[in-house]
């Protein structure tokens, strides 16, 4: 957490708050019987807009569009910031497929549907860069419309990392993938990023001010490099840089070989917030997440989280990274000549990495990582018994003994349910070794439910993305 300097409050006051936030957290670790909805933590329920498709919580901020042209946000209220709830609504100026928004920047990134008449590959469609308050142009865009390319209207990704905006279309047809970088505020074109072997990108986040992490699936591509390709093609991770005017130079993250006949359908990546968040300048919490103005200039540790959902399975494997320790491989691994730097699992993944499960679709949410924080939904007794699972990878984090139940978390290796399935994945006996700090919160939550993280709320939503009825946030 920073001070905020901008919040009157002294320093001794602030600090004490900073306790009361921290020791709020703290007690669900011994809490007993139902702690969602106890009277320590605050509860509002919101109703999930049926005639809306997305839901999107960043920063503190949820929102959910109500139909074609009008999105509703909501300031979640925090109780130990002394955040009031605030609620409003913005009339877009055109329908919309997708959207993003940084509301440190007051930043609303709106995709525009695509005209269909246009002839693939050269269709192309609009990004409106708009105030989340107005719904009016952002005056610090340098335009407020970005023509893009698509090439094929599927799935969409939009992420804000400062002056820079990403994006990326899925492609359903066999086209060069690609990333694609701008600047928003000065209009440039940073890059088009494709991956070093030409495979198929499935989702990016932005690492920092520099470098951005793919996620690649299993085609025929061809490794790079004079070594031979491996029995299986598993998925890897690719770090790339994206600035105009940065070095050259990738790094190939490869995975643990796969057994024969395993697919991967999705490798979701997730980060929040992104390296370059700053929180809102209106609001005057005592304090907030660090942010790159509180860290010297560099971006601080924030969870990076890799969803990998094997085909025909229930479960999906989860990769938690810290972000700082991704950005140390460059350092350890120089580019070679042809500019592509090929890591193996052994030489980067066990030291760096925390492999778990967690059910399928928690990867349909992207809120499930907050700072050096994760949250996913785990089950006892058949489904019966289901709890919501918070982990801290901070170092230093970790919080006295006595409140760390041995049954419940590990701090070394894999627990023997996570090994068992690892087994029917991996063509090897895969162990990771990234320390964190794990606490259960008990409460009326079930298998079918999605759960999402943000600096001072657990957001609950009951059911699917698609039959959900309630929103439900309990603020810290």
């Amino acid at each position: 957490m920073s001070d905020n300097p901008l919040n009157v409050t002294s320093k001794h006051r602030k600090h004490e708050l900073l306790q009361q936030h921290h020791a709020k957290w703290s007690t669900f670790p011994t809490s007993k019987g139902t702690v969602l909805g106890s009277g320590s933590l605050g509860k509002k329920t919101y109703p999930v807009r049926v005639n809306g498709h997305e839901l999107e919580l960043v920063g503190g901020v949820l929102a959910q569009n109500t139909n074609e042209d009008t999105i509703q946000f909501v300031r979640l209220p925090s109780i130990s910031r002394g955040i009031q709830e605030e609620i409003w609504t913005v009339q877009l100026p055109c329908p919309h497929l997708v959207f993003t928004m940084d509301p440190g920047q007051d930043l609303l990134v709106m995709l525009q549907p695509g005209d269909p008449g246009q002839t693939l590959p050269f269709r192309t469609t609009n990004l409106h860069f708009l105030s989340m308050s107005t719904g009016e142009p952002h005056p610090d865009s340098h335009s407020s419309i970005l023509a893009i390319p698509v090439y094929h209207l599927g799935r969409f990704k939009a992420d804000i990392n400062g002056p820079y905006i990403g994006f990326f279309a899925e492609h359903l047809v066999p086209y060069n993938p690609r990333v694609h970088v701008w600047n928003w505020v000065t209009g440039e074109e940073q890059c088009r990023i494709s991956s070093s072997d030409y495979r198929r990108i499935f989702s990016y986040v932005f690492l920092d001010d520099t470098r951005i992490l793919l996620s690649l699936q299993q085609d025929q591509g061809h490794p790079p490099g004079p070594r031979p390709p491996p029995p299986r093609y598993s998925p890897r991770l690719e770090i790339v840089n994206f600035r105009r005017n940065a070095t050259a130079g990738r790094w190939v993250l490869l995975l643990p070989p796969l057994k024969a006949g395993v697919e991967f359908t999705r490798l979701l990546l997730s980060c929040e917030p992104g390296p370059l968040n700053i929180p809102p300048l209106n609001d005057k919490p005592p304090f907030h997440l660090f942010d790159v103005a509180d860290s010297n200039g560099e971006s601080g540790e924030r969870v990076v989280m890799l969803i990998m959902t094997p085909f025909q399975r229930f479960n999906a494997i989860a990769f938690s990274f810290l972000s700082t320790k991704l950005l140390n491989i460059p350092l350890a691994f120089p580019a070679m000549d042809n500019g592509v730097s090929l890591v193996e699992w052994q030489q980067w993944g066990p030291s760096t990495v925390h492999m778990d499960i967690m059910p399928n679709r928690s990867g349909l949410w992207q809120s499930i990582t907050y700072g050096t924080k994760t949250i996913s939904l785990r089950s006892y007794n058949n489904d019966v018994d289901t709890k919501i699972v918070v982990r801290d990878f901070a170092q230093g984090a970790a919080r006295k003994e006595e409140l760390c139940l041995a049954e419940t978390h590990e701090t070394l290796g894999l627990t023997s349910t996570v090994s068992n399935f690892i087994r029917t994945i991996f063509d090897e006996d895969v162990k990771t070794f990234l320390p964190y700090t794990e606490f259960e919160i008990s409460g009326r939550v079930t298998p079918r439910d999605q759960v999402m993280l943000s600096e001072d709320s657990i957001v609950v939503i009951e059911g699917s993305r698609w039959s959900a009825d309630n929103v439900e946030v309990y603020s810290i």
